[in-house]
């Protein structure tokens, strides 16, 4: 007699496993007010020296996301003798608030040329950039923080991005009337943001942001009057 044929192997019974997102079990950003109610108890532990506004900055700078703002905080208290906004921004390289504002200014009251040879200026003295990578930022962060501790005076701060910061303040732009050329403009600021993303050169790139907003303003000033 015999045996009886040996079982076909089937396929593969293991449980289908889902793949998770990579920010799945990422925390939600977190208030300021509740950033701040932590970061204040860090600072005084660690004995920092804070100037007014210092810890500000640093939560601004946070963007929500606790461990971020324990770094800066950590980053300015070794580089510096006092946790200030004007040192918080220069450890970081993040484009100081006023200088974001300045900026704004010159695009939408200046002529192409000048508006231009002003940011470029500005951003060449800052060490500002428009767009940087987010590895480069935290590793220049990092870079100044053991170097400032080494030196106890701070290093030339690294390049940072402009550019989402000008998006910012076009988003704060009355809508009132100005919808299609406010749409025009962000559009054109995210075409710029990918062709930064890929190598292009800095400076076309930065002709090319002034151009657009010598093209849009024109009619964003006509629609709000």
């Amino acid at each position: 007699m015999r045996p009886p044929p040996a079982a076909i192997a089937g396929p593969s019974r293991r449980p289908h496993r889902h793949r998770r997102p990579p920010d799945a079990d990422r925390p939600l950003p977190l208030a300021a007010s509740q950033a701040m109610s932590r970061i204040e108890v860090v600072a005084q532990a660690e004995g920092c020296r804070l100037a007014p506004g210092g810890l500000d900055a640093c939560v601004a700078l946070g963007c929500g996301d606790m461990r971020r703002c324990l770094n800066i905080l950590q980053s300015t208290h070794m580089a510096f003798d006092e946790v200030s906004p004007d040192n918080v921004y220069q450890c970081t390289g993040a484009p100081r608030p006023a200088d974001v504002e300045q900026m704004m200014g010159w695009l939408m009251g200046e002529d192409f040329t000048s508006a231009f040879n002003n940011m470029w200026g500005l951003m060449s003295e800052r060490g500002l950039a428009l767009q940087v990578r987010r590895a480069t930022r935290r590793r220049a962060i990092r870079r100044r923080a053991i170097l400032g501790a080494q030196l106890r005076r701070p290093p030339s701060p690294p390049p940072q991005d402009v550019l989402a910061d000008l998006f910012k303040h076009v988003m704060c732009i009355e809508q009132k009337g100005t919808a299609m050329p406010l749409a025009r403009l962000v559009a054109s600021l995210a075409d710029v943001e990918h062709r930064l993303a890929v190598g292009t050169s800095e400076k076309i790139q930065l002709a090319g942001v002034v151009g657009i907003f010598m093209q849009s303003k024109a009619a964003i000033i006509a629609a709000q009057a």
